[in-house]
């Protein structure tokens, strides 16, 4: 490992251990937004081998003081493009990968992002889309003012991959039941 971690190493008690298993997980930022942007850019400095970056908007003014990866010049940008370049002048080893597209219009291939991932962050500034608790079982989705979502899946079954089983249980919502 690179002298870049030696703090660390250094400290017997630091959480999450520094294994080498750590190093051997990518990542998926779902929104490079307020929230993905402090995420994105915690792991590519602390070494994640693959940083992976999902987000379908600008960058505007009113998100320069909180979005950390964008300047003025970004203003206009595409989110995913200026994160990535913003990214790769902080990397220490990661590869980046950053998509620009709608991630409900594109579900196959959000779901392969999903599936490519170890660890999956959904960080969205407004999530349009929340899990039902009242039906976990037919994933249903509402939205933020709480109407229902049918068909929000590939196919009629809710789910992203179109077999009928759950395409994405590692992915967990602090608070709120699987997407």
């Amino acid at each position: 490992m690179s002298d870049f971690f030696n703090t660390q190493e250094l400290i017997q008690s630091f959480e999450p251990a520094f294994t080498p298993a750590l190093f051997e997980r990518s990542l998926l930022v779902v929104g490079l937004g307020g929230n993905g942007t402090h995420l994105a850019l915690a792991a590519v400095r602390m070494g994640f081998p693959k940083v992976v970056g999902v987000d379908h908007d600008y960058v505007s003014e009113s998100n320069l003081s909180r979005q950390v990866l964008y300047t003025r010049p970004d203003v206009g940008r595409r989110r995913a493009e200026a994160a990535a370049e913003a990214l790769a002048l902080h990397t220490l080893r990661s590869v980046i990968e950053m998509h620009d597209f709608d991630i409900l219009a594109q579900r196959r291939r959000f779901g392969d992002l999903v599936a490519a991932a170890d660890l999956v962050f959904v960080v969205l500034d407004q999530p349009g889309l929340l899990s039902s608790p009242s039906t976990p079982a037919t994933n249903t989705k509402i939205d933020h003012n709480g109407r229902h979502l049918p068909g929000v899946g590939a196919d009629d079954t809710g789910r992203l991959d179109g077999t009928g089983a759950a395409a994405l249980p590692q992915l967990r919502l602090h608070g709120t039941r699987p997407l």
